[in-house]
Protein backbone atom coordinates (compact mmCIF):
# COMPACT_ATOMS: atom_id res chain seq x y z
CA UNK A 1 0.00 0.00 0.00
CA UNK A 2 2.57 2.36 0.62
CA UNK A 3 4.10 1.40 -2.69
CA UNK A 4 1.35 2.43 -4.25
CA UNK A 5 0.59 5.52 -2.12
CA UNK A 6 3.88 6.59 -3.42
CA UNK A 7 3.58 6.29 -7.10
CA UNK A 8 0.03 7.97 -6.58
CA UNK A 9 1.92 11.29 -4.99
CA UNK A 10 4.63 11.12 -7.69
CA UNK A 11 1.67 10.48 -10.50
CA UNK A 12 0.04 13.85 -8.67
CA UNK A 13 3.56 15.84 -8.41
CA UNK A 14 4.45 15.30 -11.77
CA UNK A 15 0.69 16.13 -13.38
CA UNK A 16 1.26 19.34 -11.45
CA UNK A 17 4.48 20.50 -12.70
CA UNK A 18 2.68 19.52 -16.36
CA UNK A 19 -0.16 22.14 -15.59
CA UNK A 20 2.37 24.72 -14.39
CA UNK A 21 4.76 24.33 -17.35
CA UNK A 22 1.68 24.32 -20.10
CA UNK A 23 0.18 27.65 -18.19
CA UNK A 24 3.75 28.64 -17.93
CA UNK A 25 4.04 28.83 -21.99
CA UNK A 26 0.99 29.83 -23.06
CA UNK A 27 0.79 32.92 -20.96
CA UNK A 28 4.77 34.08 -21.72
CA UNK A 29 4.97 37.12 -23.18
CA UNK A 30 8.16 37.48 -25.29
CA UNK A 31 9.99 41.71 -24.87
CA UNK A 32 6.58 43.29 -26.74
CA UNK A 33 3.28 43.91 -25.25
CA UNK A 34 -0.07 44.35 -26.48
CA UNK A 35 -1.59 47.72 -25.63
CA UNK A 36 -5.46 47.10 -25.68
CA UNK A 37 -8.02 45.08 -24.34
CA UNK A 38 -9.80 44.44 -27.78
CA UNK A 39 -13.74 44.85 -26.01
CA UNK A 40 -11.84 48.37 -25.14
CA UNK A 41 -10.81 49.31 -28.35
CA UNK A 42 -14.22 51.00 -29.83
CA UNK A 43 -14.19 53.20 -26.44
CA UNK A 44 -10.56 54.27 -26.70
CA UNK A 45 -9.82 57.82 -25.74
CA UNK A 46 -7.82 60.14 -28.55
CA UNK A 47 -7.58 63.37 -26.49
CA UNK A 48 -4.17 64.57 -25.67
CA UNK A 49 -5.28 67.36 -23.48
CA UNK A 50 -4.94 70.43 -25.81
CA UNK A 51 -7.44 72.21 -27.87
CA UNK A 52 -8.47 72.63 -31.98
CA UNK A 53 -7.58 75.17 -34.41
CA UNK A 54 -8.41 76.43 -37.73
CA UNK A 55 -6.92 78.39 -40.55
CA UNK A 56 -7.66 81.66 -39.17
CA UNK A 57 -6.01 81.10 -36.03
CA UNK A 58 -2.59 79.18 -36.68
CA UNK A 59 -2.07 81.53 -39.76
CA UNK A 60 -0.77 84.60 -38.04
CA UNK A 61 2.41 87.12 -39.31
CA UNK A 62 5.10 86.55 -37.34
CA UNK A 63 5.71 90.36 -36.92
CA UNK A 64 4.35 93.51 -37.35
CA UNK A 65 5.93 97.43 -38.19
CA UNK A 66 4.90 100.02 -38.32
CA UNK A 67 6.56 102.26 -40.69
CA UNK A 68 6.45 106.22 -39.89
CA UNK A 69 8.76 108.36 -42.70
CA UNK A 70 12.13 106.55 -42.36
CA UNK A 71 11.64 105.37 -38.99
CA UNK A 72 10.42 101.98 -37.91
CA UNK A 73 8.76 100.25 -35.02
CA UNK A 74 7.09 97.76 -33.22
CA UNK A 75 4.56 97.30 -30.04
CA UNK A 76 6.88 96.55 -26.97
CA UNK A 77 4.10 94.33 -25.67
CA UNK A 78 3.37 91.75 -28.44
CA UNK A 79 0.64 90.44 -27.46
CA UNK A 80 -1.01 93.50 -28.78
CA UNK A 81 -0.06 92.29 -32.13
CA UNK A 82 -1.90 89.31 -31.88
CA UNK A 83 -5.21 91.63 -30.65
CA UNK A 84 -4.49 93.94 -33.35
CA UNK A 85 -4.63 90.57 -36.33
CA UNK A 86 -7.40 89.33 -34.63
CA UNK A 87 -9.54 92.39 -34.57
CA UNK A 88 -8.23 92.73 -38.75
CA UNK A 89 -9.85 89.40 -39.58
CA UNK A 90 -13.32 90.78 -38.54
CA UNK A 91 -12.92 93.72 -40.76
CA UNK A 92 -14.90 93.02 -43.87
CA UNK A 93 -12.84 93.67 -47.01
CA UNK A 94 -14.08 95.13 -50.09
CA UNK A 95 -13.30 95.62 -53.66
CA UNK A 96 -10.76 93.45 -54.28
CA UNK A 97 -9.06 94.10 -57.31
CA UNK A 98 -5.58 92.64 -58.77
CA UNK A 99 -2.90 94.73 -60.71
CA UNK A 100 0.61 94.74 -61.56
CA UNK A 101 2.96 96.58 -58.92
CA UNK A 102 5.97 98.69 -58.56
CA UNK A 103 7.11 97.03 -54.94
CA UNK A 104 6.36 98.06 -51.76
CA UNK A 105 3.64 101.13 -50.86
CA UNK A 106 5.23 104.59 -50.64
CA UNK A 107 3.20 105.75 -47.78
CA UNK A 108 5.35 107.86 -45.50
CA UNK A 109 3.03 105.97 -42.86
CA UNK A 110 2.06 102.48 -43.51
CA UNK A 111 1.63 99.31 -41.12
CA UNK A 112 3.55 95.96 -42.93
CA UNK A 113 2.42 92.11 -41.62
CA UNK A 114 5.40 90.04 -42.31
CA UNK A 115 4.09 85.87 -42.93
CA UNK A 116 6.91 83.49 -42.02
CA UNK A 117 5.79 81.55 -44.99
CA UNK A 118 4.57 82.20 -48.55
CA UNK A 119 1.25 82.26 -48.48
CA UNK A 120 -0.90 81.19 -51.50
CA UNK A 121 -3.72 84.05 -51.85
CA UNK A 122 -6.92 81.61 -52.05
CA UNK A 123 -6.19 81.22 -48.43
CA UNK A 124 -7.72 84.86 -47.64
CA UNK A 125 -10.86 84.26 -47.28
CA UNK A 126 -10.05 81.48 -44.01
CA UNK A 127 -8.09 84.14 -42.95
CA UNK A 128 -10.52 87.89 -43.30
CA UNK A 129 -14.30 88.81 -44.02
CA UNK A 130 -14.76 89.37 -47.71
CA UNK A 131 -18.45 91.80 -48.15
CA UNK A 132 -18.56 89.45 -51.57
CA UNK A 133 -16.69 86.56 -52.71
CA UNK A 134 -13.40 87.59 -54.52
CA UNK A 135 -11.78 86.50 -57.13
CA UNK A 136 -8.34 85.53 -56.72
CA UNK A 137 -5.11 85.72 -58.49
CA UNK A 138 -2.86 82.57 -58.66
CA UNK A 139 0.47 83.87 -57.07
CA UNK A 140 1.22 83.78 -53.60
CA UNK A 141 2.25 86.93 -50.67
CA UNK A 142 4.17 86.87 -47.94
CA UNK A 143 3.90 90.60 -46.97
CA UNK A 144 0.47 92.51 -46.32
CA UNK A 145 0.64 96.68 -46.03
CA UNK A 146 -2.35 98.62 -44.54
CA UNK A 147 -1.81 102.30 -45.70
CA UNK A 148 -4.03 105.36 -44.52
CA UNK A 149 -6.58 107.16 -47.25
CA UNK A 150 -6.56 110.47 -45.39
CA UNK A 151 -9.20 111.91 -47.56
CA UNK A 152 -11.89 109.49 -48.11
CA UNK A 153 -11.03 108.02 -43.84
CA UNK A 154 -10.63 104.61 -45.20
CA UNK A 155 -7.73 101.73 -44.87
CA UNK A 156 -5.92 100.50 -48.29
CA UNK A 157 -4.97 96.98 -47.71
CA UNK A 158 -2.02 95.67 -50.01
CA UNK A 159 -0.89 92.05 -50.57
CA UNK A 160 2.53 91.87 -52.47
CA UNK A 161 3.36 89.19 -54.47
CA UNK A 162 6.37 87.35 -53.84
CA UNK A 163 8.12 88.22 -56.53
CA UNK A 164 6.76 91.98 -56.17
CA UNK A 165 5.37 92.22 -59.62
CA UNK A 166 1.53 91.85 -58.87
CA UNK A 167 -0.65 93.27 -56.07
CA UNK A 168 -4.29 92.96 -54.48
CA UNK A 169 -5.78 95.47 -53.25
CA UNK A 170 -8.53 95.86 -50.77
CA UNK A 171 -10.83 98.52 -49.06
CA UNK A 172 -11.76 99.18 -45.42
CA UNK A 173 -14.74 101.32 -45.22
CA UNK A 174 -15.10 102.79 -41.47
CA UNK A 175 -14.14 105.60 -40.08
CA UNK A 176 -13.56 104.42 -37.04
CA UNK A 177 -11.25 101.28 -37.74
CA UNK A 178 -9.52 104.10 -39.33
CA UNK A 179 -9.18 106.25 -36.73
CA UNK A 180 -8.07 103.62 -34.16
CA UNK A 181 -5.18 102.31 -35.77
CA UNK A 182 -4.31 105.98 -37.12
CA UNK A 183 -3.79 106.62 -33.09
CA UNK A 184 -1.60 103.11 -32.92
CA UNK A 185 0.64 103.89 -35.51
CA UNK A 186 0.92 107.16 -34.25
CA UNK A 187 1.63 106.91 -30.78
CA UNK A 188 5.45 105.77 -30.35
CA UNK A 189 5.36 106.02 -26.31
CA UNK A 190 4.58 102.47 -26.25
CA UNK A 191 6.96 101.34 -28.89
CA UNK A 192 10.18 99.80 -30.21
CA UNK A 193 12.15 101.23 -32.23
CA UNK A 194 13.30 99.22 -34.83
CA UNK A 195 16.73 99.20 -37.47
CA UNK A 196 16.50 97.19 -40.68
CA UNK A 197 19.39 95.03 -41.14
CA UNK A 198 21.64 95.86 -44.59
CA UNK A 199 22.80 93.28 -46.81
CA UNK A 200 20.44 90.56 -45.66
CA UNK A 201 18.14 88.34 -48.09
CA UNK A 202 15.10 90.11 -47.70
CA UNK A 203 14.23 93.03 -45.19
CA UNK A 204 14.73 92.11 -41.60
CA UNK A 205 13.89 94.46 -38.71
CA UNK A 206 15.02 94.18 -35.31
CA UNK A 207 14.79 96.33 -31.63
CA UNK A 208 17.69 99.10 -31.72
CA UNK A 209 18.28 99.17 -28.19
CA UNK A 210 18.44 96.26 -25.11
CA UNK A 211 14.77 94.49 -24.55
CA UNK A 212 13.62 93.29 -20.98
CA UNK A 213 12.30 90.06 -21.07
CA UNK A 214 11.39 87.39 -18.65
CA UNK A 215 13.00 84.41 -18.15
CA UNK A 216 10.11 81.90 -17.26
CA UNK A 217 10.12 78.74 -15.51
CA UNK A 218 6.93 76.18 -15.28
CA UNK A 219 6.36 72.60 -14.44
CA UNK A 220 5.87 70.18 -17.52
CA UNK A 221 2.81 67.95 -18.32
CA UNK A 222 3.75 64.66 -20.03
CA UNK A 223 1.33 63.21 -22.82
CA UNK A 224 0.67 59.66 -22.44
CA UNK A 225 1.75 58.01 -25.67
CA UNK A 226 -0.80 55.54 -25.61
CA UNK A 227 -3.04 58.09 -26.12
CA UNK A 228 -1.15 59.19 -29.73
CA UNK A 229 -1.54 55.17 -30.51
CA UNK A 230 -4.98 55.55 -30.08
CA UNK A 231 -5.05 58.47 -32.58
CA UNK A 232 -2.71 57.04 -35.21
CA UNK A 233 -3.15 53.69 -35.50
CA UNK A 234 -6.66 52.62 -37.41
CA UNK A 235 -6.69 49.22 -34.53
CA UNK A 236 -5.15 50.00 -31.79
CA UNK A 237 -5.69 46.55 -30.27
CA UNK A 238 -2.72 44.95 -32.80
CA UNK A 239 -0.38 47.74 -32.07
CA UNK A 240 3.04 46.43 -30.04
CA UNK A 241 5.52 48.07 -28.15
CA UNK A 242 8.79 46.79 -27.61
CA UNK A 243 11.79 48.31 -26.06
CA UNK A 244 14.97 49.35 -28.43
CA UNK A 245 17.36 48.75 -26.47
CA UNK A 246 20.08 49.76 -29.38
CA UNK A 247 18.45 53.02 -29.51
CA UNK A 248 19.16 54.15 -26.11
CA UNK A 249 15.76 52.49 -24.71
CA UNK A 250 13.51 54.08 -27.38
CA UNK A 251 9.56 52.78 -27.03
CA UNK A 252 8.67 51.40 -30.95
CA UNK A 253 5.02 50.96 -31.17
CA UNK A 254 3.86 48.83 -34.33
CA UNK A 255 0.59 47.49 -35.93
CA UNK A 256 3.00 45.77 -38.42
CA UNK A 257 2.24 48.36 -41.10
CA UNK A 258 2.70 51.54 -39.41
CA UNK A 259 5.26 52.70 -36.89
CA UNK A 260 6.07 55.37 -33.96
CA UNK A 261 9.03 55.43 -31.74
CA UNK A 262 8.70 57.73 -27.93
CA UNK A 263 12.21 58.61 -27.06
CA UNK A 264 13.59 57.58 -23.66
CA UNK A 265 12.47 60.44 -21.49
CA UNK A 266 8.75 60.29 -23.05
CA UNK A 267 8.98 63.55 -23.97
CA UNK A 268 8.63 63.18 -27.74
CA UNK A 269 7.24 61.13 -30.73
CA UNK A 270 7.82 60.58 -34.41
CA UNK A 271 4.88 58.72 -36.42
CA UNK A 272 5.47 57.08 -40.09
CA UNK A 273 3.77 55.25 -42.50
CA UNK A 274 6.93 53.15 -44.55
CA UNK A 275 4.52 51.85 -46.99
CA UNK A 276 3.61 55.16 -48.54
CA UNK A 277 6.78 56.28 -50.18
CA UNK A 278 5.82 57.54 -53.49
CA UNK A 279 4.05 60.25 -53.72
CA UNK A 280 2.75 63.61 -55.77
CA UNK A 281 2.88 67.35 -54.72
CA UNK A 282 -0.24 68.13 -52.67
CA UNK A 283 -2.27 71.97 -53.42
CA UNK A 284 -1.25 73.79 -49.73
CA UNK A 285 -4.45 74.67 -48.91
CA UNK A 286 -5.41 70.84 -49.23
CA UNK A 287 -2.25 69.99 -47.34
CA UNK A 288 -3.33 72.63 -44.37
CA UNK A 289 -6.46 71.95 -44.43
CA UNK A 290 -5.48 67.52 -43.99
CA UNK A 291 -2.96 68.50 -41.49
CA UNK A 292 -5.36 70.70 -39.31
CA UNK A 293 -8.38 68.35 -39.12
CA UNK A 294 -5.45 65.46 -38.21
CA UNK A 295 -4.11 67.35 -35.10
CA UNK A 296 -7.77 68.51 -34.28
CA UNK A 297 -8.88 64.91 -34.15
CA UNK A 298 -6.86 64.55 -31.16
CA UNK A 299 -6.84 68.10 -29.58
CA UNK A 300 -3.49 67.90 -30.19
CA UNK A 301 -2.94 71.47 -30.31
CA UNK A 302 -1.10 71.53 -26.56
CA UNK A 303 0.30 75.21 -26.39
CA UNK A 304 -0.13 78.21 -28.97
CA UNK A 305 1.09 77.30 -32.36
CA UNK A 306 1.60 79.36 -35.56
CA UNK A 307 2.43 78.10 -39.06
CA UNK A 308 5.79 78.98 -40.15
CA UNK A 309 6.35 76.56 -42.99
CA UNK A 310 4.51 74.95 -46.09
CA UNK A 311 6.60 73.08 -48.35
CA UNK A 312 4.22 71.30 -50.79
CA UNK A 313 7.00 69.79 -52.58
CA UNK A 314 7.53 67.47 -49.86
CA UNK A 315 4.21 67.95 -48.83
CA UNK A 316 5.35 68.93 -45.19
CA UNK A 317 3.71 71.06 -43.08
CA UNK A 318 5.42 72.66 -39.48
CA UNK A 319 3.90 74.48 -36.36
CA UNK A 320 6.17 76.23 -33.96
CA UNK A 321 5.53 76.78 -30.14
CA UNK A 322 5.30 80.77 -29.37
CA UNK A 323 4.88 82.19 -26.24
CA UNK A 324 3.84 85.56 -25.35
CA UNK A 325 3.85 86.29 -28.86
CA UNK A 326 7.67 84.94 -29.39
CA UNK A 327 8.81 82.15 -30.90
CA UNK A 328 9.96 79.27 -28.54
CA UNK A 329 13.22 77.40 -29.98
CA UNK A 330 15.12 74.09 -28.74
CA UNK A 331 17.16 71.08 -30.63
CA UNK A 332 15.20 68.46 -29.39
CA UNK A 333 12.03 68.08 -31.25
CA UNK A 334 10.04 69.87 -27.57
CA UNK A 335 8.63 72.79 -29.89
CA UNK A 336 7.29 72.01 -33.27
CA UNK A 337 5.00 69.66 -34.73
CA UNK A 338 5.77 68.59 -37.81
CA UNK A 339 3.49 66.28 -40.13
CA UNK A 340 4.28 65.08 -43.84
CA UNK A 341 1.64 63.94 -46.23
CA UNK A 342 1.14 60.97 -49.57
CA UNK A 343 -2.24 61.08 -51.63
CA UNK A 344 -3.99 62.24 -48.32
CA UNK A 345 -2.36 59.99 -46.24
CA UNK A 346 -0.53 60.73 -43.07
CA UNK A 347 3.03 59.94 -43.85
CA UNK A 348 4.92 61.08 -40.83
CA UNK A 349 3.74 62.62 -37.60
CA UNK A 350 6.26 64.40 -35.24
CA UNK A 351 5.37 66.17 -32.24
CA UNK A 352 6.30 67.06 -28.63
CA UNK A 353 4.99 64.52 -25.75
CA UNK A 354 5.38 67.80 -23.00
CA UNK A 355 3.59 71.13 -22.41
CA UNK A 356 3.93 74.26 -20.48
CA UNK A 357 1.98 73.43 -17.01
CA UNK A 358 1.88 76.23 -14.40
CA UNK A 359 4.15 78.80 -13.57
CA UNK A 360 7.01 78.36 -11.11
CA UNK A 361 9.04 81.35 -11.28
CA UNK A 362 9.60 83.97 -13.14
CA UNK A 363 12.87 86.84 -13.75
CA UNK A 364 13.27 89.83 -15.30
CA UNK A 365 16.61 90.43 -17.24
CA UNK A 366 17.76 92.78 -20.25
CA UNK A 367 19.01 91.05 -23.81
CA UNK A 368 21.38 92.16 -25.82
CA UNK A 369 20.30 95.06 -28.56
CA UNK A 370 20.17 94.56 -32.10
CA UNK A 371 22.87 96.47 -32.96
CA UNK A 372 25.33 93.69 -30.85
CA UNK A 373 23.56 91.08 -32.35
CA UNK A 374 24.51 92.43 -35.94
CA UNK A 375 27.94 92.41 -34.81
CA UNK A 376 27.77 89.05 -33.37
CA UNK A 377 26.69 87.52 -36.61
CA UNK A 378 28.94 89.27 -38.57
CA UNK A 379 31.91 88.20 -36.29
CA UNK A 380 30.62 84.27 -35.41
CA UNK A 381 33.81 82.47 -35.53
CA UNK A 382 31.87 78.82 -35.57
CA UNK A 383 29.53 79.63 -39.07
CA UNK A 384 30.90 82.34 -40.59
CA UNK A 385 27.46 83.79 -41.63
CA UNK A 386 27.75 85.63 -45.10
CA UNK A 387 24.97 88.09 -44.63
CA UNK A 388 23.43 87.88 -47.93
CA UNK A 389 22.03 84.50 -46.78
CA UNK A 390 20.79 85.28 -43.97
CA UNK A 391 17.05 85.19 -43.76
CA UNK A 392 15.63 85.92 -40.71
CA UNK A 393 16.86 86.89 -37.09
CA UNK A 394 14.49 86.75 -34.80
CA UNK A 395 14.55 87.29 -30.39
CA UNK A 396 12.39 84.17 -28.81
CA UNK A 397 12.73 81.93 -26.06
CA UNK A 398 15.23 78.94 -25.78
CA UNK A 399 13.13 75.53 -24.16
CA UNK A 400 14.94 73.45 -21.43
CA UNK A 401 13.76 70.93 -20.09
CA UNK A 402 15.06 69.04 -17.15
CA UNK A 403 14.27 64.87 -17.30
CA UNK A 404 14.65 64.30 -13.34
CA UNK A 405 11.56 67.04 -12.25
CA UNK A 406 10.03 68.16 -15.44
CA UNK A 407 10.83 71.95 -14.94
CA UNK A 408 10.89 73.56 -18.33
CA UNK A 409 12.60 76.85 -18.51
CA UNK A 410 12.12 79.46 -21.04
CA UNK A 411 15.06 81.24 -21.52
CA UNK A 412 15.42 84.86 -24.14
CA UNK A 413 17.97 84.15 -26.81
CA UNK A 414 18.33 85.15 -30.43
CA UNK A 415 18.39 83.41 -33.47
CA UNK A 416 19.40 83.76 -36.61
CA UNK A 417 18.05 81.80 -39.88
CA UNK A 418 20.51 80.72 -42.46
CA UNK A 419 20.46 78.76 -45.13
CA UNK A 420 16.86 77.07 -43.96
CA UNK A 421 18.39 76.71 -40.39
CA UNK A 422 18.14 77.96 -37.03
CA UNK A 423 20.58 78.68 -35.28
CA UNK A 424 21.37 80.68 -31.90
CA UNK A 425 23.84 83.88 -31.61
CA UNK A 426 26.22 83.76 -29.08
CA UNK A 427 25.53 87.21 -27.54
CA UNK A 428 28.10 87.05 -24.71
CA UNK A 429 28.55 90.72 -23.46
CA UNK A 430 31.93 90.16 -22.14
CA UNK A 431 32.56 88.71 -25.23
CA UNK A 432 31.32 91.38 -27.32
CA UNK A 433 33.25 94.02 -25.37
CA UNK A 434 36.43 92.09 -26.39
CA UNK A 435 35.99 91.84 -29.53
CA UNK A 436 34.81 95.45 -30.09
CA UNK A 437 37.96 96.27 -28.43
CA UNK A 438 36.39 97.06 -24.79
CA UNK A 439 33.67 100.08 -26.49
Amino acid sequence: MKLETAKTFILVVLIGISILLTYSIWSYRPDYEYLYDHAYVSEVDMDIGGSEESKKTLVKPESLVFHIHDAHYRFADLDRENTLYEEMQSWTLNDLTVSASNGVPSDNIQVEFIFPEDLPMELLPSLFSFNEEPALPSWSFRHMYVTFNQDERNLELVFLSVDGREQAKAYVNDADIYRRLWAEATDHQEMTKLIQIEGAKRPIYIPEEKVQMTKWSFSARLIDPNLLVNALFDNPSLVTRNLLQDEADDSYYTDSQHGMRVDRHRTSMEFFNPYEADFAPMDSIKLLENSIANINEHNGWTGDYKLVSINHTMNRVRYQMHYNGFPVFDGGGLTTIEQEWRDNDLYQYKRPLVSINNQINADEMMVASGQDIVYAIENDKQFHFEMEHVENIQLGYRLSLDDSSHIVTLSPAWYVKYRDKWHEIDVDHEHLLSAKGGQ
